[in-house]
């Protein structure tokens, strides 16, 4: 046995390409995969565009709830965006912004928002962009988490892994992240899901048990009172084993 992996071991130590070979082989290997034809998947991935980003909620004369888009006011008003400190209610803000609630670290409106045309967004590069267009924006900060979301580990998803099997679509930022208030608040855990394949422990099978009988009329089941007969029946039998 012995010999055995010592054959195996020096085999593999002979068979390896070593040093400087070693480096050309990856090399090589790395660049035969690069020229290799790029398979095209056959179904696209598509990211949301959540309602809020095409306009703001307001009051329909029916009761209802409409979609007003940003221009419909910022087209004809011109509104001086706040450059000040940031405070959790902007009292300055009128219109149907009034109670906004803002609390994105030290940004106040004009860092995202085009001065010039407030219905826009504005790049790091004083780019104009529409609102429909704020991943573009939120990745600038936020690269990390632009990171993880290009490789599906930030945000949610539906749809198929293997885009050969059918359709994707993203969540967009904004449909977990309040734009104005990004930062998620405390949330009291959901229990975990329920694997169908995996039993249910023992003890909690007990637990079942109980409560039926319970439901079935037999009474509580007394724990304590079992445990206390249990211990009196141990002393009777200590007692007469002793000489």
């Amino acid at each position: 046995m012995h010999a055995l992996a010592f054959s195996l071991t020096a085999l593999a130590l002979v068979g390896c390409p070593q040093s400087e070979d070693h480096g050309a082989w990856r090399a090589e290997l790395f660049t035969e995969r690069e020229n290799e034809p790029r398979i095209e998947p056959t179904f696209d991935e598509t990211i949301r565009t959540p309602d809020r980003l095409r306009g703001i909620a307001a009051p329909a004369p029916d009761g209802g709830v409409v979609r007003v888009a940003c221009f419909t006011c910022h087209g004809i008003l011109q509104v001086e965006l706040s450059t000040r400190a940031p405070t959790p209610l902007q009292p300055d803000v009128l219109g149907p912004h009034v109670g906004l609630l803002f609390d994105h670290g030290t940004l106040d409106c004009a860092h995202c928002h085009d001065p010039a045309d407030p219905s826009h967004l504005r790049t790091a590069d004083a780019r104009s962009l529409p609102t429909t267009e704020a991943l573009e924006l939120c990745s600038q900060c936020h690269g990390l988490q632009w990171t993880d979301f290009q490789h599906g580990a930030h945000g949610g998803m539906r749809g198929h892994w293997d885009l050969n099997a059918g359709p994707r679509e993203r969540n967009h930022c904004v449909d977990c992240h309040d734009p104005h208030r990004p930062a998620f608040g405390q949330y009291r855990p959901m229990p975990p899901p329920r694997d169908r394949f995996v039993p249910t422990p023992p003890h909690r099978a007990n637990h079942g048990a109980d409560h039926a009988s319970d439901a079935h009329g037999e009474g509580p089941h007394d724990v304590q009172g079992e445990e206390a007969q249990d211990d009196e029946a141990h002393d009777d039998e200590a007692q007469e084993e002793t000489p």
